[in-house]
């Protein structure tokens, strides 16, 4: 009786990961020079179902890094009750990750030069976050 309980609760666990449909697709799109081209358009299709996607690329700059951390702490009160303390930190570190620079030269053809080209003038992440959260679980 015992060794069916177990097959069970291994088919339960199975199919239950065989279920997750989360997905992600990771990676830099770049020129021929090898710089990064933010905001180049991607088509992602599927070649079983023939679904099509097209998303933007994000606008990380150079040397984009960012640690996060988080921390849960459960405390039984009860049988029945727990209290769930969470800490989520974010760019633990404080890395300042700028955003890509100006690529706008000229803004018509009889325009002066711009003064902010090839400058980087704003950051693409924020600087470090954190929170704290009280969870009553029952």
């Amino acid at each position: 009786m015992k060794s069916w309980r177990s097959l069970l609760a291994v088919a339960a666990l199975a199919s239950a990961a065989w279920a997750q449909t989360d997905s992600g697709l990771f990676g830099t799109v770049k020129d021929q020079t090898g710089a990064g081209l933010p905001e180049a358009l991607v088509t992602i299709r599927n070649v079983e179902t023939g679904a099509v996607r097209k998303v933007a690329t994000d606008q990380a700059g150079p040397g984009t890094r960012s640690i996060d951390l988080s921390a849960v702490k459960n405390t039984p009160i009860s049988e029945r009750l727990r209290l769930q303390f969470r800490t989520e930190i974010f760019n633990v570190l404080n890395h300042a990750n700028f955003g890509t620079p100006n690529p706008v030269v000229f803004s018509s053809a009889s325009a002066a030069p711009s003064a902010t080209a090839g400058l980087i003038t704003a950051t693409s992440t924020a600087s470090r976050q954190i929170q704290f959260g009280l969870k009553a679980i029952w």
